[in-house]
């Protein structure tokens, strides 16, 4: 299993309140890809599947929050990619590098 982790600090430098919405894409496995799998583990603050009804994108989480003036929060995501064995991955997990 490869574990990612993202984060994101945003600032609100403005000082009036801010509406953000921060999207998330995790990978997605190919239908013919039984043996592999993408989990969410972990969003804080929780995120919410992110539906568009005119185009779908599969794999996709947002953040919907207000910023107060002068405010900064740091979101936070895990997923994991499970990947058997008998598999090769090419190029190594390029995020760690």
């Amino acid at each position: 299993a490869l574990e990612h982790h993202v984060e994101i600090t945003l600032a609100n430098t403005r000082s009036v309140p801010a509406s953000v919405d921060v999207r998330e894409r995790v990978p997605v496995a190919r239908e013919d890809d039984d043996d592999v799998q993408v989990r969410a583990v972990s969003a804080d603050p929780p995120w919410k599947p992110f539906e568009q009804p005119d185009q779908p994108v599969e794999g996709a989480f947002h953040w919907q929050l207000e910023l107060g003036p002068g405010a900064e929060q740091t979101l936070h995501a895990s997923y994991t990619v499970e990947i058997p064995s008998k598999r090769e991955l090419v190029g190594g997990n390029r995020r760690e590098r």
